[in-house]
C-alpha cells in the first residue's frame, strides 16, 4: 500500500497520514522501486488497532486485545491478522 491508498482506506488527510506515520507506531515501510509501500494486513491491523484506542482508551483496548489472544486459541479465525481486524471493528460497533 501506498500513503495515498492508506489515506483512502482510512479517510485521514494526507497530512495526518503522515502525522501519524511520524509520530506513532506505525508499521515499517519497504522500497519497492522507487516508491515507498507497506504491507496491507499489517497496515489494516495497526488501524483498527488505532480505532479501537480512540473509542476504548488505551486501558480498554489492551483489555480487549487481551481477550482477543485467548480467543485465538479457539477460534481460527481471530488467528489471522484481517480476522483480528474485524474482531476489532464489530467490538468498535
Amino acid at each position: 500500500m501506498t500513503a495515498r491508498d492508506i489515506e483512502i482506506l482510512s479517510g485521514w488527510s494526507r497530512a495526518k497520514v503522515y502525522r501519524i506515520i511520524k509520530d506513532e507506531d506505525f508499521p515499517i515501510p519497504r522500497e519497492v522501486g522507487r516508491r515507498i509501500k507497506w504491507e496491507s494486513t499489517a497496515i489494516i491491523e495497526w488501524i483498527t488497532i488505532y480505532n479501537l484506542r480512540a473509542t476504548m482508551g488505551r486501558q480498554g483496548a489492551a483489555r480487549f486485545e487481551e481477550e482477543l489472544a485467548t480467543r485465538a486459541n479457539i477460534d481460527p479465525l481471530v488467528r489471522t491478522a484481517i480476522g483480528r481486524a474485524m474482531a476489532r471493528e464489530m467490538a468498535i460497533r
